[in-house]
């Protein structure tokens, strides 16, 4: 191969690459905005009341749903745990708390996104396809009686 040829492979090779990066980038468009849909479809349906109930009755179930069960679940988890979208939707359903949905992990993935637009959550990528999610850190507030504080006040005090 000579010089000329390798030139004319490598801008091939880029125009190819520039067209693949432009689809990846309408790809993740459209992924957000299903994720979106379906949080305004979640949401939606959840200030509904199913026909099966009559006027001033309650709902049967009296456990968390969507966003504050997701919260929930991940509350109960160790500090430094990440969770993925099956792990909460497997303890969901282990808990009894699994959406009505007929694709749970779909429901789950919508209540996760609102909580981590709201801030509630982090998330980071684990392995170029799946994000792991876990509740956001929030700032440490010294307690009256944690020693640092206490050096604090009586240095402030002399």
């Amino acid at each position: 191969m000579n010089s000329g040829e390798a030139e004319r492979m490598l801008k091939s090779f880029k125009t190819e690459l520039e067209g693949l990066e432009r689809r990846a980038t309408a790809l993740r468009k459209l992924v957000e905005g299903f994720e979106d849909y379906l949080a305004l479809s979640e949401d939606a349906a959840s200030t509904t009341m199913p026909s099966s109930l009559s006027e001033g009755s309650e709902p049967s179930s009296s456990y968390p749903r969507g966003r504050e069960a997701v919260l929930a679940v991940l509350a109960d988890q160790g500090p430094g745990d990440w969770a993925s979208i099956q792990d909460i939707t497997d303890e969901l359903t282990r808990r009894g708390w699994h959406p009505d949905s007929d694709n749970p992990a779909d429901a789950v993935r919508a209540a996760v996104k609102r909580a981590a637009d709201a801030g509630e959550l982090q998330r980071i990528r684990h392995d170029g396809r799946t994000y792991l999610y876990r509740l956001a850190r929030r700032e440490a507030v010294a307690l009256p009686n944690d020693p640092a504080t206490q050096a604090s006040i009586e240095v402030d005090s002399s």
